[in-house]
């Protein structure tokens, strides 16, 4: 026990105080998959937040067409409104499912999207600019902790993306950052 060096554990705060307890001369280190699983679950709110807000707009036009549709003074005008019909966007989905299929593109580095993915998520970022600037924040978490780098470089790299996220300033974001900070020595 009093022979072991390190012990790598994930966040739990549970397990870092078994490892104390049990290895008192080992040094603790958190894993820093669990900080980038924290990230990815951080895009995915935002993501989920603008489906619901998508979802709003198609229940609320769902709404006023069926009103104008029942306001409608004759057969013919009723047949001209017609049935609604949901906006498609230039790869053939609506705005809804391009949402909804997201979850998986955004969990992933964009190098490895393939086309249908890439098209996808062009339309998702346009349509929601804070969602590209999230995913960006996550990846380039991803790519500090791939790059080889020495402790200074990444060190100033991580205060740099840590300034990025703070100015980005979302509530699920911050905890990422209060999390970062409260375990920054260890990962």
């Amino acid at each position: 026990r009093l022979s072991v060096k390190t012990v790598t554990t994930d966040l739990s705060s549970a397990m870092m105080l078994t490892v104390r307890k049990v290895f008192p001369a080992a040094k603790l280190i958190n894993d820093r998959f669990h900080v980038q699983q924290l990230m990815s679950e951080a895009v995915d709110q935002l993501r989920i937040r603008y489906r619901w807000k998508v979802l709003d707009a198609e229940n609320q036009a769902i709404r006023e067409h069926r009103q104008k549709k029942k306001e409608a003074k004759s057969k013919a005008e009723r047949e001209r409104i017609g049935k609604w019909e949901p906006e498609r966007m230039e790869n053939g989905e609506t705005l809804p499912q391009i949402v909804s299929r997201s979850k998986h593109i955004i969990l992933k580095h964009w190098s490895k999207w393939n086309e249908q993915q890439k098209t996808r998520a062009a339309i998702l970022f346009d349509k929601f600019p804070k969602l590209l600037e999230g995913y960006s924040l996550s990846m380039k978490l991803t790519d500090i902790f791939n790059k080889k780098s020495g402790p200074d470089e990444a060190r100033l790299n991580l205060a740099r993306w840590y300034n990025e996220v703070e100015k980005f300033d979302y509530m699920e974001f911050n905890k990422v950052l209060d999390t970062f900070s409260n375990h920054s020595t260890t990962i």
